[in-house]
């Protein structure tokens, strides 16, 4: 059985679905089963963890992720989709897919540009002329790992030049406020790299925002010239069934961090506000499942590995230990806020 601290144990036992399957199935299994997944043709992407960015390059369904995990079980993520999928890279872009749905990343060496904000507007401006083209125009979720994400940029903090170059980037789009796509941004190893790994669309997902917080597309200027644009999470209706797709979330309450330096109240904040999301899409757009029964995945960013067995056990008392997740050591947006927690969550129709 899966849970809060193993992995998957088979590649071939997923959780049932009823009425259809997820274009996008996402599971932690065993590094050692690694090449059994890698073996399948329905592959979409496979990431594995540690110390530096890599990436294979005749094959643009692997991706290493420059995040140290916490846990003992090493595991890697796979990204599977319902149907054979289609191989390429263009632009750099290393891209797998079927007819619904495209997932591609990019890593770009930032001293080839002035600053972080120049090279995240390069990144996303690539991002959308490629999709667009391919006919998969509607981002649905967004990683964004650079490292040093709270030190200076020239003027600005790094976070707050990367928002900028890609607010520039994505405000091109008409209406561009109610198409963000969920994501989340964190501070990597990597020297140098930053790395944009994505979930593209043929239709629009719906964009759902947090009654406890403010759009972060709203946030005051105090936060930087350009708000962060991205949406609290986005609902995605795949044949039969849909999906929730929750950005990095953290004690924030409003636009202002809570709890500063109080790493189980931050937890308990968290949870609250992935809670207020997954109601929210239940409340609002009829989504069927419940908490925390619904969510089928989570990735834990920790920003000091000290506070990992306190993260782990307070997550545990919140949410059960049947939820599958993976805890890695990474660098959160902002330098009083100790944990960030994203998620995925699948309907489960009665």
């Amino acid at each position: 059985m899966s849970s809060l601290l193993h992995p998957t144990t088979h590649w071939h036992t997923p959780r049932p679905r009823a009425n259809g399957a997820p274009a996008v199935r996402v599971e932690y299994i065993p590094e050692r089963q690694a090449d059994q997944a890698l073996a399948h043709d329905c592959l979409l992407k496979l990431f594995r963890f540690g110390a530096e960015h890599y990436s294979v390059p005749d094959d643009p369904r692997q991706l290493g992720i420059g995040l140290v995990p916490l846990s003992e079980e090493r595991c890697v993520e796979v990204w599977r989709a319902d149907s054979p999928t289609w191989r390429a890279t263009e632009q750099g872009i290393s891209m797998a897919g079927t007819a619904t749905v495209l997932v591609g990343h990019i890593l770009l060496d930032e001293s080839q540009f002035a600053n972080l904000g120049e090279a995240a507007n390069h990144v996303y401006r690539r991002i959308l002329r490629t999709v667009g083209r391919r006919g998969y125009p509607h981002l649905l979720r967004a990683w964004n790992y650079f490292p040093r994400i709270s030190q200076p940029d020239e003027s600005l903090e790094r976070y707050q030049s990367f928002c900028l170059g890609r607010h520039e980037a994505l405000c091109t789009r008409d209406g561009f406020e109610v198409d963000l796509p969920a994501a989340s941004a964190v501070g990597s190893l990597g020297a140098g790299v930053l790395l944009v790994y994505f979930i593209a669309t043929r239709a629009p997902g719906i964009q759902v925002e947090n009654r406890r917080q403010m759009s972060a597309f709203r946030y005051p200027q105090r936060y930087g010239p350009r708000a962060p644009s991205f949406s609290r999470a986005k609902l995605m209706a795949w044949p039969g069934l849909r999906q929730l797709y929750i950005s990095g979330t953290a004690s924030i309450v409003g636009h202002q961090t809570r709890h500063a330096g109080d790493v189980s109240a931050q937890i308990g904040e968290t949870v609250a506000n992935l809670r207020a999301l997954i109601e929210g899409a239940r409340d609002d757009h009829g989504f069927r499942t419940s908490f925390p029964s619904g969510i089928d995945a989570l990735k834990v960013y920790v920003r000091d590995p000290a506070d990992f067995p306190l993260v782990r056990k307070r997550l545990e008392s919140e949410l059960g230990t049947a939820t599958p997740a993976v805890f890695l050591q990474g660098e959160v947006c902002r330098a009083e806020l100790r944990v960030e927690v994203e998620a995925l969550c699948t309907e489960r129709p009665e």
